[in-house]
């Protein structure tokens, strides 16, 4: 009896790992190593290969997609998917835009599927003094009630109190709003 989808998973999942596939990427920022594309995709296209495992990766506007299919039993899928997202790339035309977002989706999409892991930077830096998000001023406190329909406000954002804004959201909320009151003095 042939394999099914998910045993042929697991086996490649096994022999990535025992691969010690090293990571090319290098994000100095914040000081951690990460797999480039490029460092994962042949070696998965090979163990894929080898187990009979087809990967299909699409995108549309919403969702990013890896459907893997059992070449043996076509029938035999799973699918893995992430929400599009935008990203500004300094410097770049809107192809090549869309081309490091539909990179970085494959990547995460692979990581996903085959449970490759990286670093967990959510967790190794949340709570940390420059990761804390400060909570809005009483100076925005102020402008935004003066200027602003704080009730339709925090229905649009749906938060509770305007006190559970951050320093950031309620800086993003007077800049929208200046902008919009300078388009009307115009």
């Amino acid at each position: 009896m042939a394999d099914n989808i998910y045993s042929k998973l697991n086996k490649i999942k096994l022999e990535f790992n025992a691969r010690n596939v090293k990571k090319s990427g290098k994000n100095k920022h914040s000081g951690f190593d990460y797999y480039e594309l490029s460092d994962i995709q042949p070696v998965l296209t090979e163990l894929c290969d080898k187990y009979n495992v087809y990967q299909f990766i699409s995108f549309d506007d919403t969702i990013a997609s890896l459907v893997l299919v059992n070449v043996d039993d076509p029938e035999q899928k799973v699918a893995f998917t992430s929400p599009m997202r935008e990203i500004s790339i300094p410097g770049a035309n809107a192809i090549q835009s869309l081309g490091g977002i539909e990179t970085y989706q494959r990547r995460y999409l692979l990581l996903m599927a085959f449970d490759i892991t990286e670093p967990d930077l959510f967790d190794a830096t949340a709570g940390t003094p420059g990761n804390r998000e400060e909570g809005i001023t009483s100076e925005q406190v102020q402008w935004i009630k003066e200027n602003i329909d704080v009730p339709a406000m925090l229905n649009h954002l749906g938060v509770q109190s305007i006190l559970s804004l951050t320093k950031v959201q309620a800086n993003a909320v007077i800049q929208a709003k200046k902008r919009q009151m300078e388009k009307n003095n115009q």
